[in-house]
């Protein structure tokens, strides 16, 4: 006796195999972006030393965001930082995070990431709502055009009375009138 989920409803018309692809796309990507800034401040960028450690994550948490939405945003956010913490050290062999100024930059860069974030989800939900609005209007394009269709053979037909009438009228009024 568990809890029965309408998975149709829930996916509307997608493919369910296609879905779960779909669904894991922005993390690979958070994934993938996050090692290429990773990547990017190693090699061409190590004439840095160990300053601006998160310098090549703002743009690479900025893409995964506006790509992926929240989620993703936050794991590239998530998956920055512990670079910066456990991995980038063994490459350059020292610390980027010393001292609490590192800690308060860090600090900074997680509350701006899920700023980042917040503000794309934000607009995946914005362009979701127009998407539904234009589906909306076409319906409601597609119906106003029949009833005004409808309302013109209606017309049509109003017109063909009136000559009727008018016609029958004159007849009548023809029929009265004495020889």
């Amino acid at each position: 006796m568990g809890v029965r989920v309408n998975h149709d409803a829930w996916l509307g018309t997608m493919d369910r195999k296609n879905t779960s692809l779909y669904a894991w796309r922005p993390y690979v990507v958070a994934i993938t972006v996050t090692a290429a800034a990773a990547a990017l401040r190693v090699l061409p960028l190590h004439i840095l030393g160990m300053r601006y450690g998160l310098l090549t994550f703002y743009p690479a948490v900025m893409v995964v965001a506006v790509y992926g939405g929240f989620f993703a945003g936050m794991l590239g956010t998530f998956l920055s930082c512990l670079t910066v913490l456990f991995v980038l050290p063994l490459f350059v062999h020292g610390l980027f995070v010393r001292d609490y100024v590192d800690w308060l930059g860090m600090a900074v860069f997680f509350g701006t990431g899920t700023m980042i974030s917040s503000i794309a989800e934000a607009m995946h939900r914005a362009q979701a709502r127009q998407k539904q609005a234009e589906e909306e209007l076409k319906t409601l394009n597609a119906s106003l055009e029949l009833r005004g269709n409808q309302l013109e053979a209606t017309n049509k037909i109003m017109d063909s009375r009136a000559k009727a009438m008018d016609f029958l009228n004159e007849m009548g009024n023809l029929l009265l009138q004495p020889l």
